[in-house]
């Protein structure tokens, strides 16, 4: 943000080690027109804007692998949206907003109970579960 100490800077990574996403978003702060932040001083150099992004986003993807580890071998509900990454994949979310892309022989699902079996920072693998082999 226009501003921004290197002491903001430390306690936004606080607190964002102390919450522990499950998701982010995290951007360059850019300026929009007809706001009060337009009219900010912003004394940071690109290159310092780009690496602090870069530093908060690393932080951030290590928090997002640890929540989606914690999913491996379970059975989720997942809210599909269409086509996976490969061909024969199913692309959805769970109710955490995690994508998850899933093997299912059923083309047409509005929604899915999927047994994870991978996890990565920005996303879940999975294959559609099927109750009668529990």
């Amino acid at each position: 943000f226009p501003g921004e100490t290197r002491e903001d800077f430390k306690d936004t990574l606080s607190l964002v080690k102390n919450i522990e996403f499950s998701q982010s978003y995290s951007f360059k702060y850019s300026s929009r027109t007809g706001t009060k932040a337009e009219k900010l001083e912003n004394d940071l150099s690109r290159d310092e804007i780009s690496e602090r992004l870069y530093e908060l986003q690393e932080i951030l993807k290590k928090q997002h692998k640890i929540f989606n580890k914690k999913f491996l071998g379970k059975k989720v509900d997942i809210l599909c949206k269409g086509k996976g990454k490969k061909d024969g994949q199913i692309r959805g979310t769970t109710k955490w907003m995690q994508v998850v892309n899933f093997d299912s022989m059923e083309k047409n699902l509005a929604k899915a109970e999927v047994k994870i079996t991978n996890a990565t920072d920005s996303s879940l693998l999975g294959e559609a579960y099927n109750k009668q082999s529990k």
